[in-house]
């Protein structure tokens, strides 16, 4: 059995998802942090992740992630307002 190198890995698993699907958040965006907390044993939690997620940087929150769930999940986002 061949193993392959963990960045070949991670390409092949992001290279199908298109870069800007959704205009709040795209597919590659929401795998991205999701496959770091599968694979990193550092993360003990969501808010490790969360914590090393810096908003400022990949304008990520919360809200906009449960959105992205909503959408995946119903097929169409679900607004409050």
């Amino acid at each position: 059995m061949i193993i392959n190198s963990f960045p070949k890995i991670v390409k092949d698993i992001l290279r199908p998802l298109p870069k800007n699907d959704y205009p709040v958040l795209n597919s590659r965006l929401y795998v991205e942090p999701w496959l770091a907390y599968a694979l990193d044993n550092s993360l003990t939690s969501m808010r490790d992740l969360f914590t090393r997620l810096n908003p400022e940087v990949l304008n990520v929150k919360k809200v906009v992630i449960k959105i992205a769930q909503n959408i995946l999940k119903f097929g169409q986002p679900i607004s409050k307002y």
